[in-house]
């Protein structure tokens, strides 16, 4: 061991005593750390053998810091020395000094959760972990690798869906919020029937989500009674007991569902109105149903073009013959063939835009290719283009109502405005084609629209947008009915509103109460050792106060002036869920209903499915399992790929994140001192400066609202899974983890401030 002595190096190890006996070690392995610091003689310090930097070096003080300086390449010296080394190692595929230029050890347990975490997403069979080409390229990655069984593969699969489900229940079991339910189709490959059961709620940060909860066979005698008991039992097992709605199909079985769930749930109070709008119409389905009749109008015509694409697309000869004619006919080859599927009506619209594209190479194909048989007429293209722009606007409403990007309930009436305003004009010029068209399609819009009237709740979800309110929907109201009936519907949507304002003012008084009934034990007790305390008194006063307050809230929130963004490219990104999360102090009873009914799924179709009649398709892998396993595998591939759901404990992470970030007091002293090598509470060279020592209680105070060694401190607890979102995900981590898990606040504030940044 170097040691620095008269300005010089010189060798301190002691390898012999005075009387030429070897020293004996004292049993403790000699840390790596020191093959790049050296000890300086009679001083509590240590020089970095590459760039020189002095250290603090007690005998107590441990070695993190420079072990930081060094393996965790914060020695720019040392790292431009080894830049060479390093790539040399990896080029290599040496694994042998991994250690010196990685930060983190391979972790063989991560491993098998990515691996599971793979293998659910994107639905690979089990027994992929014991296939010899899988395991000869892992192998060549990390050679010790150590591979897991397929049962075992298929156990941690499980377990994962287990650890996942019991997460989303403390969830919902914490934040109570009032879900929406949609039931969705699926079959195995063997055409048997099963029923995913999903649930739509908005979490306490204002995002909305969907998770599948149950996925289940369904018996075979399939009925509404069976499926309403399935969704119950299922609602039980995750404590769910406040439902708002239930979006479903439009068929007989499903309104005996919905009359089955009103008979359980309205005798338990749980239910909005008293149930009356408990059920809502699937429009995904009306539009698909919709957009298919019409179709077969012109069905002939959409054949003929089918089977032009298919010739071209079945023989690679003919494909480059094709090719050659665009080219004569100076056709970009930008867009090549689409073939469409007959269910879904999506893949329609593509083939018809791709056909068109080719229009005059199909001319130039029908008199050069005498086995081109019955091509597409004029008549037929013309059409063509027509039904393309047709499923263009209902492609548009479509993709918004399956919810693909989030879709709140307050957007329906746009939409449904949106696609009557382009069939009415449409429909008044009925010597074309498209007059026709439309004028057959909006007949059976209209007919959908009367005999199943849509849900009071989603009238009441425009009203709940700032930008639209009660005008919004008298204008809707005047394009869709006749004027004279206009006046009644605002009456009923004014009267339901009010309502339904009244129940959640009941609510709300009674979570007041029982706030106040919380805390009036220690209010007593305050005030025998203190006597009186007015302020407490005050406090009561000011929550009743605030309960009386609510009940004008309604009249004050619509006789504000409308909300309008500043350009239309602010109002096209407009977040109604944003909004009434900065205005719900502001309004707290009618932020609480736009926090259930803004969920109201108005399809209940998936975004995946969204332009198919047909539901989800279990592969061939999946429906070789148990009913237990394809369950765990659907709900937990469901849950991976939804957005994370956000906690109480995340809301309060990212304030004190901010509340740290944005202290002027702590940026005027230097917040940055706290982010040296020593903030794990080692002592800083030289001693603590009071500058460094008000910065970093600051910081202390701002944490410790948060780190009260209460609510993260259990080893069983996902919270700090919630801290490491929150931070970006910072490979720094597992450190901020152990510094919570042993009570060190103030090194925990430190990093959480290098987090914020």
């Amino acid at each position: 061991m170097l040691a620095v002595k008269n300005g010089s190096l010189v060798d301190a190890t002691p390898s012999e005593t005075s009387t030429g006996e070897k020293r004996k070690r004292d049993g403790k392995i000699r840390s790596k750390v020191w093959d790049h610091f050296t000890k300086v003689e009679n001083k509590p310090e240590c020089v970095c053998n590459h760039c020189e930097r002095v250290f603090s070096c007690t005998t107590n003080g441990g070695t993190t810091h420079l072990k930081r300086h060094i393996f965790w390449r914060r020695c720019k010296v040392y790292n431009q020395k080894n830049e060479d080394n390093s790539e040399k190692c990896l080029s290599d595929g040496s694994l042998e000094q991994e250690s010196e230029f990685i930060r983190k050890k391979f972790d063989q347990e991560r491993s098998w959760r990515d691996l599971t975490e793979l293998i659910i997403k994107w639905e690979l069979p089990f027994n992929l972990v014991e296939d010899p080409s899988f395991q000869k390229y892992i192998r060549g990655i990390y050679p010790k690798y150590k591979f897991l069984s397929w049962d075992a593969m298929r156990n941690g699969c499980v377990k994962q869906y287990e650890t996942e489900k019991k997460f989303i229940k403390e969830i919902l079991g914490s934040s109570k919020p009032r879900v929406c339910l949609t039931t969705e189709t699926w079959t195995s490959d063997k055409d048997l029937p099963y029923m995913a059961l999903r649930v739509h709620f908005i979490d306490n940060g204002w995002k909305l989500h969907t998770r599948i909860i149950k996925f289940a066979m369904v018996p075979v005698e399939e009925s509404g009674e069976n499926l309403a008991e399935i969704i119950t039992n299922s609602l039980l097992e995750w404590n769910i007991d406040k439902i708002c709605t239930i979006t479903l199909g439009n068929c007989i079985a499903n309104d005996v569902l919905a009359r089955s769930l009103l008979q359980h749930y309205s005798s338990r109070g749980s239910l909005l109105l008293q149930g009356r709008a408990i059920q809502v119409r699937c429009w995904g389905h009306v539009l698909n149903l919709i957009v298919q009749e019409g179709l077969d109008e012109i069905k002939d015509s959409i054949h003929r073009v089918r089977n032009a694409v298919k010739y071209v697309k079945v023989s690679p000869r003919r494909k480059i013959d094709f090719l050659q004619y665009a080219d004569q006919e100076g056709i970009s080859r930008g867009k090549m063939l689409v073939l469409d599927l007959s269910t879904r009506w999506d893949t329609t619209y593509k083939m018809l835009g791709s056909a068109l594209h080719y229009q005059r190479a199909y001319d130039r194909m029908r008199s050069r290719d005498p086995h081109f048989k019955n091509p597409p007429t004029p008549e037929d293209w013309e059409k063509a283009k027509i039904v393309r722009h047709f499923l263009k606007t209902f492609s548009i409403v479509t993709k918004t109502l399956s919810g693909a990007k989030g879709c709140t309930a307050n957007v329906f009436f746009y939409e449904v405005c949106r696609i009557l305003t382009y069939l009415r004009d449409a429909a008044t010029d009925l010597g074309s084609i498209l007059g026709r068209l439309a004028l057959n399609v909006l007949e059976k819009f209209e007919k959908y629209w009367i005999e199943k009237e849509p849900n009071i709740l989603l009238s009441i979800a425009v009203v709940l947008d700032p930008r639209f309110k009660l005008q919004y929907l008298r204008f809707c109201y005047n394009k869709i009915y006749d004027s004279s009936l206009v006046g009644d519907l605002m009456g009923r949507v004014e009267d339901e509103f009010r309502k339904l304002f009244e129940e959640y003012v009941a609510q709300y008084e009674a979570s007041c109460k029982s706030s106040d009934e919380g805390t009036s034990l220690v209010t007593r007790t305050s005030s025998f050792k203190n006597k009186t305390n007015f302020m407490e008194e005050f406090y009561t006063f000011s929550g009743e106060e605030d309960v009386f307050q609510s009940k004008v809230e309604l009249d004050v929130y619509l006789e504000e002036n409308l909300h309008r963004s500043k350009t239309p490219g602010d109002e096209e990104e407009f977040d109604i869920l944003q909004w009434w999360k900065a205005n719900s102090s502001k309004f707290p009873v009618l932020s609480r209903m736009a926090h259930d009914i803004l969920a109201i799924p108005v399809s209940s179709i998936p975004s995946k499915c969204a332009f198919s009649t047909d539901g989800g398709v279990l592969n061939k892998f999946q429906s070789s399992l148990l009913p237990s396993t394809i369950e765990a595998l659907v709900c937990t591939q469901d849950w991976i790929r939804g957005e994370p759901v956000r906690t109480e404990f995340e809301e309060e992470i990212d304030m004190h994140f901010a509340e740290i970030s944005n202290n002027a007091h702590l940026k005027e002293l230097g917040w940055r001192l706290l982010l040296q090598e020593q903030v794990d509470d080692e002592v800083i060279l030289g001693g603590p400066t009071e500058v460094g020592e008000e910065a970093r209680a600051i910081a202390v105070e701002c944490m410790s609202k948060l780190f009260d060694g209460k609510k993260i401190l259990n080893p069983c607890s996902r919270n700090c899974d919630c801290i490491e979102k929150s931070c970006k995900g910072k490979s720094e981590y597992s450190r901020f983890e152990h510094l919570i898990r042993s009570s060190k606040i103030s090194a925990a504030a430190a990093w959480a401030v290098q987090a914020s940044q």
